[in-house]
C-alpha cells in the first residue's frame, strides 16, 4: 500500500510542477505575477471588495493595494466605491482585463499528455481528481 501511495505522490508532484512552470511562463509572457493573475480570475465572477481579495490571500487589506495598483496601471481593473457603502472599494475588471482572463484560461494543448487521452479518459481523470481533492 505504501509503495502505491509513493508512486501517486511522485506522479502528482510531477503534474503540479509541470502546471506551475506552465502557469508562470504564461504569466511572464503577459507581465503578470501570480497574485495579480489570481485576482483577475477572482474578479471574472464580478466586482469584489478589496477586503475579500485580502481574505482570499490571507493578507492584510492594505497589502491588496499593491495588487490593485498594478492591475489599474495596466488598465485591467478599476477601483470603484460600492453603491451600497461608499467606504468600501470594489475592484472591477475592465474589458481589457476580461479579455486577458480569457487568454489565460488553461488549454489542453498546454499539457500534451492530457491531449493524448480520450474524452472518456479525460472525464474519468477529472472526476477522480475532484473526488480526491473535494
Amino acid at each position: 500500500m505504501g509503495q502505491k501511495l509513493s508512486e501517486l505522490d511522485d506522479a502528482l508532484s510531477i503534474v503540479l510542477e509541470s502546471m506551475r512552470r506552465t502557469f508562470i511562463t504564461r504569466l511572464r509572457a503577459v507581465d503578470l505575477t501570480p497574485p495579480t493573475a489570481i485576482t483577475l480570475r477572482l474578479l471574472s465572477a464580478g466586482p469584489l471588495p478589496l477586503g475579500l481579495v485580502a481574505e482570499h490571500f490571507n493578507i492584510d487589506a492594505s497589502a491588496v493595494t499593491w495588487i490593485a495598483d498594478r492591475l489599474e496601471s495596466r488598465g485591467l481593473a478599476v477601483r470603484e466605491s460600492s453603491p451600497n457603502d461608499r467606504r468600501v472599494k470594489l475592484l472591477t475588471l475592465t474589458d481589457e482585463g476580461r479579455a486577458l482572463v480569457t487568454t489565460l484560461q488553461p488549454r489542453a494543448t498546454e499539457f500534451p499528455g492530457i491531449a493524448t487521452l480520450s474524452a472518456t479518459e479525460r472525464k474519468q481523470l477529472a472526476d477522480l481528481l475532484r473526488r480526491a481533492f473535494a
